[in-house]
């Protein structure tokens, strides 16, 4: 005993409607002629009834239903009919990025919208308010005296429009208050950046004299005199640049060598990353990527070939 289904998908009922294709169930359902039961899961395919596809291949006018909650009216005759289907009567509730289709509104309320063939032009006119106060039976009847005023070649009412005055009332927005920013509370680059290599010697990161006494002239001559007044977190790309294009001038006129801009460039940003990292600064630290000077066009001199032509530059104690 064969037991008769009762639900269909999209594609078993274009099979079961002789459809080579899908796009033909899919059309009806959109132009209204064929009514499904819903996603399949929410959603999913179309599902339909059986006596509903019954229905369609008889050629049957669809009786009125409930579509996903929203209440749709059956057509009537002729171009009207096709138009009809698409009148909705939806609760606005939805985000307002819907609402051009009927979404709902945080307002509440309905949104009427439908369709009529409007006699004096022959072409089809669209109806469409919202009624933020209305019940559903009130939306309904709404927009079923909407689309006779439509077929009776009137006008369609429309809401009273606010004036400018309520408009800018209700969308007014107060001004932000000015937002002050607290006052740093981290030590300033000197300060850390004398406290970073005390640190090194404790430890025994920096070992040789040579090395302990380069750090204090390139902090004391250089570095401390154009970063020491930041505070750590208030060190940026920005400043960093504008030091940096100035020491590439310097290195144009001759005044520097790149080999020696470059060693201050490696201690500035040893001591800037670790001060970044050790504060949990939550931003990148400005010298995450040095570039270093050429120095192809800047020999370096040895003791057999000393640069005597050339004073060693001293900072002033």
């Amino acid at each position: 005993m064969t037991t008769e289904r009762t639900y269909y998908t999209t594609a078993e009922a274009a099979e079961f409607c002789r459809f080579r294709t899908t796009g033909a169930i899919r059309k009806a359902v959109k132009e209204g002629r064929l009514r499904s039961v819903g996603p399949r899961g929410g959603h999913g395919t179309h599902i339909f009834l059986r006596e509903e596809l019954d229905r369609f291949m008889r050629g049957g006018k669809p009786h009125a239903t409930e579509v996903a909650g929203r209440p749709r009216v059956p057509p009537s005759g002729g171009r009207d009919e096709r138009s009809e289907v698409d009148q909705e009567v939806e609760q606005l509730d939805r985000a307002k990025a819907h609402e051009a289709r009927g979404g709902r509104r945080k307002e509440g309320g309905f949104l009427i919208r439908g369709r009529a063939l409007d006699p004096t032009t022959g072409k089809l006119r669209e109806v469409r308010q919202a009624l933020p106060g209305a019940d559903a039976l009130e939306a309904y009847q709404t927009l079923q005296v909407e689309l006779q005023r439509v077929r009776d070649g009137l006008k369609i009412s429309r809401p009273e429009t606010p004036s400018v005055q309520q408009v800018t009332a209700i969308t007014a927005v107060a001004p932000k208050a000015e937002v002050v920013l607290a006052p740093s509370t981290l030590p300033f680059w000197s300060d850390y950046a004398v406290s970073l290599l005390e640190r090194k010697v404790n430890e025994g990161t920096i070992l040789s004299a040579k090395t302990r006494v380069q750090w204090i002239s390139v902090l004391k001559c250089h570095l401390i005199p154009a970063f020491g007044h930041y505070r750590v977190d208030e060190m940026t790309r920005r400043i960093y640049f504008q030091w940096r294009d100035g020491i590439a001038m310097k290195i144009k006129a001759g005044e520097y060598s790149p080999h020696t801009v470059n060693d201050w460039l490696a201690i500035f940003a040893v001591v800037t990353n670790a001060a970044f990292e050790e504060y949990e600064i939550d931003r990148a630290s400005p010298t995450r990527t040095v570039v270093k000077f050429d120095t192809r066009e800047h020999p370096t001199y040895t003791e057999e070939e000393p640069n005597s032509s050339r004073p060693r530059r001293r900072c002033a104690s």
